[in-house]
């Protein structure tokens, strides 16, 4: 996945949603660790590369893990709601 050569076929979301006590500030000691691990292996250039890349990895499935938004069918219900 973080060399782009589409040969990564897992499901990162669903893994992640299966852990039970996994926490948003877990993605940003998570990204710090991985950062320092290129910043030791890489060079600069390589290293930043990575690093943006889980990024937004990171920003992905914090997102869809924990800042979703409401299905479909919640949305127009809520509205409704409110009306």
């Amino acid at each position: 996945m973080m060399l782009g050569s589409g040969r990564y076929h897992g499901n990162p979301f669903s893994t992640h949603l299966r852990l039970p006590d996994l926490e948003p500030i877990m993605f940003g000691r998570w990204l710090a660790l991985f950062g320092a691990a290129c910043t030791e292996v890489f060079d600069p250039e390589v290293a930043g590369l990575l690093q943006k890349r889980a990024e937004r990895i990171s920003r992905s499935l914090r997102t869809g893990l924990f800042d979703r938004l409401p299905a479909p069918h919640e949305a127009a219900s809520a509205k409704a709601a409110q009306c």
